[in-house]
């Protein structure tokens, strides 16, 4: 049996690995390679000795690769059961090509190209229980996730599970700089991220506020190549993650949301039944800054457009009274004079911000038909609490609650309302991910355009649902 001594990078994970096997998957173009390994390694907080998986992203022709992620820990641990150490191989499916071509109706560009390899492995933990995972290496970066299937009919205890902690880590060269943003304290208006980013910072600065570092974070490393750290396909059974706020030993970890967040309703820990496919795992790589902003990657792996007919969505420029004049959309004269700025200047919509359903001077519904009577779309601002939120303008209470929510969309539709803009979620908690989810599909369904604001970050669902125009984070 071959015997593997390495030191991950001396700032990274120390390990010992004593019969490793080792895995790979290359990008189309030969550039970026993936390498995960299950090896025996010693003790390194926060992960005790064991064997366990890991992973590595290296950049550049064969001969001529560097590393831009070093050897980093995988795992996941679940109330009851753990997949971090005692994890033992079962099947590695045949590395699998992706191609794949999407439309989409706004964003980056109109026709996207969802172009990768992708290797599938398949574990089990020592209480016997299956994991796989899927990696995928694409032109411009890899991703990765975690699925935890059924493990039949004799596991009853296997039906639904709850994660106590995501084990992923990302370690970056030493000398790498970071540009990151803190994570933000839970008040009436936060988190929002809307905190500065830190720039050209090392990865032993600590996070200013104590809670981490919020996604996306980029990181360019000593040979001066370029990454992005985020996430995607965020569904209902997760969460939002942020990053660790130390490297423990050169290591960035994901974590939880506050337990603050969304005025301290919902639960940190995500939970969800068995099968379980978790969020994918985002690292965007670039020889230039310009292949980080071009690159479709997040929007790339979540599921595709769920609305088959696209034809009602229409993106378009948008007249707007509230950033001059706050008070402005409870004012039914000045928003006809911006509907009046949009059709001179022949922008598509009017938007309506906060407290329009306590207008003087009018209502909504003698503004929407003199919109309408113009050429010009209205799009009306909504309070996203609920109870996750006590900012107190209106309307509120009308898109927590299913019925309640409904109803609204479709009373929206009769009066010809183009589009929603929705503020205040202040969570990445579990269940207000499942809101923004809930919000896009049944607006989806009463073909209502969506803006989110003062929202989480985006994570590439408007592949999924094209009506979701915006995400103002």
């Amino acid at each position: 049996m071959n015997t593997v001594f390495c030191l991950l990078a001396a700032t990274t994970l120390a390990c010992v690995a004593v019969g490793a096997q080792e895995w790979s998957v290359t990008s189309p173009n030969g550039q970026i390679k993936l390498s995960v390994q299950l090896a025996l390694r010693e003790a390194a907080p926060p992960y005790p000795a064991g064997d366990g998986l890991s992973y590595r992203v290296e950049q550049g022709a064969v001969g001529n690769r560097v590393a831009v992620v070093g050897d980093s820990p995988l795992g996941l641990v679940l109330r009851g059961q753990q997949f971090v150490t005692g994890l033992r191989f079962e099947s590695a499916q045949p590395v699998k090509p992706l191609e794949e071509a999407y439309e989409m109706p706004h964003g980056k560009r109109r026709l996207c190209r969802n172009r990768a390899n992708q290797l599938t492995l398949a574990f089990r933990n020592a209480a016997g229980l299956p994991l796989e995972m899927d990696f995928r290496a694409y032109d411009d970066g890899v991703t990765f996730r975690y699925r935890l299937p059924q493990a039949g009919s004799d596991r009853k205890d296997w039906a639904v599970a709850e994660m106590e902690r995501e084990g992923t880590g990302f370690a970056v060269p030493a000398g790498a700089k970071w540009w990151m943003a803190p994570s933000d304290k839970a008040t009436t208006y936060s988190p929002a991220y809307e905190t500065y980013y830190e720039n050209g910072i090392s990865s032993d600065t600590p996070a200013p506020l104590g809670l981490g570092w919020s996604s996306p974070a980029l990181f360019q490393t000593p040979e001066g190549r370029w990454g992005l750290i985020t996430e995607a396909a965020v569904g209902t059974n997760y969460c939002g993650t942020r990053l660790s706020s130390r490297a423990t030993n050169g290591v960035y970890f994901i974590e939880w949301p506050d337990p603050a967040e969304g005025n301290g309703t919902g639960s940190v820990r995500p939970v969800s039944s068995i099968p379980w496919e978790m969020p994918w795992r985002v690292i965007v790589l670039g020889a230039s800054l310009g292949t980080i902003v071009e690159s479709t990657l997040v929007q790339d792996v979540c599921p595709p457009s769920q609305v088959k007919d696209a034809g009602w969505i229409k993106p378009g420029r948008v007249a707007w009274s509230w950033w001059s004049d706050n008070p402005s959309p409870q004012d039914g004269a000045k928003q006809k004079k911006f509907v009046d700025l949009a059709a001179e200047m022949g922008w598509e919509y009017v938007l309506v911000d906060a407290n329009w359903d306590i207008m003087d001077n009018g209502n909504i519904h003698e503004v929407i038909r003199y919109a309408t009577s113009k050429g010009i779309g209205v799009l009306l601002w909504y309070n996203s609490g609920g109870p996750h939120n006590v900012v107190t303008e209106k309307p509120r209470d009308t898109l927590t609650y299913k019925p309640v929510r409904r109803h609204e969309l479709e009373l929206l539709k009769k009066w010809g309302v183009k589009g929603i803009k929705v503020d205040f979620f202040q969570s990445d908690k579990q269940n207000v991910i499942g809101l923004y989810h809930d919000i896009l599909r049944d607006a989806a369904e009463h073909q209502i355009m969506v803006n989110f604001h003062g929202c989480t970050l985006p994570r590439g669902w408007e592949r999924t649902w094209p009506p979701l125009m915006a995400m103002e984070a």
